[in-house]
C-alpha cells in the first residue's frame, strides 16, 4: 500500500515517463502501432478517467511520435524539457537519455527559428517602396491612371490582379462600404498593395475603365405619360 501511494504521489510530480517496453502489449496513442519489446517509449501521464480512485494511467507513445506532438500543441502546454520532467530518467541508459534530450533540443531549436524569422518577415515588408496613393481622382483623371500604370512594378495580365473574382470582391467592398472616405481607402489599398500584400500588378487603366460606368448615377423622374411618349418613338 505504501508503495502504491509512493508510485501515485510520484505520477502526481511528473507528467512523463520513460523505458524500455516490457511485453510489446503497449500501442503508441499517436501512430497506433504497435511499441516492440525492448523499444524506448515515452508515456504522457494524466488522469485515469475509468479509475474510481483518482489513479493516474500512461499513454505510452514511440520518442519520435510524442515530440511530433509536442511540435504541433501550444507553448504554454506541457512537455518534456529536461530530464526532471521524467519519472524513471534515473533508470535509463545513458544513450537512451541522449536520444530524448536530442529531440528535446531539436523541438527548442525550431521553434527559436521560428520566433526570429517573424520579425524579418516584417522588416522586408517595411522595406517595400510605397506606391503613389490613390484617391478618388483616379477614377477622374486618365494622367493620374497613366502614371500609375508605368510605375516600377509590371503589369502582369495572367495575375491574380487582374482576375475578374477580384473585380467583383472590390465592387462588393466598395457598395458594403457607407461613406466616401471608406470607398475611397478601400480602392487606394488595392491599388497600393494588391492581392499579395506586396505591390499592386494589374493593369490600372483597365481597372479605372471598369469601375468608372459604376460611379454614374443617373436619376429618371419619369411620370407615366413621359413613358408613354418615349415608347412611342421607338
Amino acid at each position: 500500500m505504501a508503495d502504491d501511494g509512493q508510485q501515485q504521489e510520484e505520477g502526481e510530480q511528473k507528467k512523463f515517463a520513460a523505458d524500455r517496453a516490457k511485453l510489446g502489449r503497449a500501442g503508441c496513442k499517436k501512430c497506433k502501432q504497435k511499441i516492440e519489446t525492448g523499444e524506448l517509449r515515452v508515456a504522457k501521464i494524466a488522469p485515469n478517467p475509468f479509475g474510481s480512485g483518482g489513479g493516474c494511467m500512461k499513454m505510452w507513445h514511440h520518442v519520435k511520435c510524442i515530440f511530433e506532438v509536442f511540435s504541433r500543441q501550444r507553448a504554454t502546454t506541457a512537455r518534456i524539457e529536461s530530464g526532471d520532467d521524467v519519472e524513471g530518467w534515473d533508470a535509463l541508459s545513458p544513450e537512451d537519455q541522449e536520444e530524448i534530450m536530442s529531440h528535446v533540443s531539436n523541438l527548442t531549436g525550431t521553434e527559436k527559428k521560428g520566433k526570429t524569422t517573424t520579425p524579418k518577415a516584417k522588416q522586408t515588408k517595411q522595406k517595400t517602396p510605397t506606391k503613389p496613393a490613390v484617391t478618388s481622382a483616379v477614377a477622374k483623371s486618365p494622367t493620374v491612371a497613366t502614371n500609375i500604370s508605368n510605375a516600377a512594378i509590371p503589369s502582369d495580365k495572367m495575375h491574380k490582379d487582374n482576375s475578374f473574382r477580384e473585380f467583383r470582391r472590390l465592387c462588393a467592398d466598395i457598395a458594403n462600404a457607407s461613406s466616401y472616405l471608406t470607398k475611397t481607402s478601400i480602392v487606394r489599398d488595392f491599388f497600393n498593395k494588391g492581392t499579395e500584400g506586396d505591390g499592386f500588378r494589374g493593369d490600372v487603366l483597365l481597372w479605372c475603365r471598369l469601375l468608372l460606368p459604376g460611379a454614374v448615377k443617373r436619376v429618371y423622374n419619369l411620370q407615366s405619360k413621359q413613358i408613354i411618349k418615349l415608347l412611342s418613338r421607338v
